[in-house]
C-alpha cells in the first residue's frame, strides 16, 4: 500500500465518523409521528388555561359538596342534671321567715333542618323541666 491509499482509507474512515457524529443527535432525539388526537391531548394536558379551568371545576365541585353537607339535619342535646336554689326572706310586719327551696333538672333537645327550596330552616325544640318547689314559713318568737 502506498501512502495515497493509506490516506484515502483514513479519510474514508474519518468521513464515516464525522457523518455518524453529525447524524447521531437526529437519530437519538428524533421526533415522534403522532395523530391529531394525540397532539390535541398533549396540548390540553400542558395548557395552563386548561389546567386552571380544571382546578376551578374541581373547587366548584367541592364547594357544592360542602353546601350539600350543610343541608343535613343538625341535632343538639343540652342537659343540666341538677340545680339547687335556696332563698330566705324575712317579713318584719308579720315577724315571719319564709324559706323557699327549688330543685330543678332541665334538658333541651333540638333538631334543625335546612330547607333548600325556600332557603329557610325548620326547627323542632323540646324542653324538659322538672322542678320541685318547697316553701315554708316560721314565726319569729320573742
Amino acid at each position: 500500500m502506498n501512502l495515497m491509499e493509506v490516506i484515502f482509507l483514513y479519510s474514508k474512515k474519518l468521513a464515516q465518523y464525522v457523518a455518524l457524529i453529525l447524524l447521531l443527535p437526529s437519530i437519538v432525539f428524533s421526533q415522534k409521528i403522532m395523530t391529531v388526537e394525540e397532539a390535541i391531548e398533549i396540548a390540553m394536558s400542558n395548557s395552563p388555561q386548561i389546567r386552571r379551568s380544571q382546578y376551578n371545576l374541581e373547587r366548584s365541585r367541592e364547594l357544592l359538596n360542602a353546601q350539600n353537607a350543610a343541608l343535613k339535619s343538625k341535632f343538639a342535646l343540652s342537659i343540666t342534671p341538677f340545680n339547687f336554689n335556696r332563698d330566705r326572706t324575712f317579713f318584719s310586719p308579720l315577724s315571719l321567715w319564709q324559706t323557699s327551696k327549688t330543685k330543678q333538672s332541665t334538658g333541651t333537645f333540638s333538631i334543625s333542618q335546612p330547607i333548600k327550596w325556600t332557603d329557610g330552616t325548620l326547627y323542632l325544640i323540646n324542653r324538659f323541666i322538672n322542678r320541685i318547689n318547697e316553701k315554708y314559713t316560721k314565726k319569729r318568737f320573742y
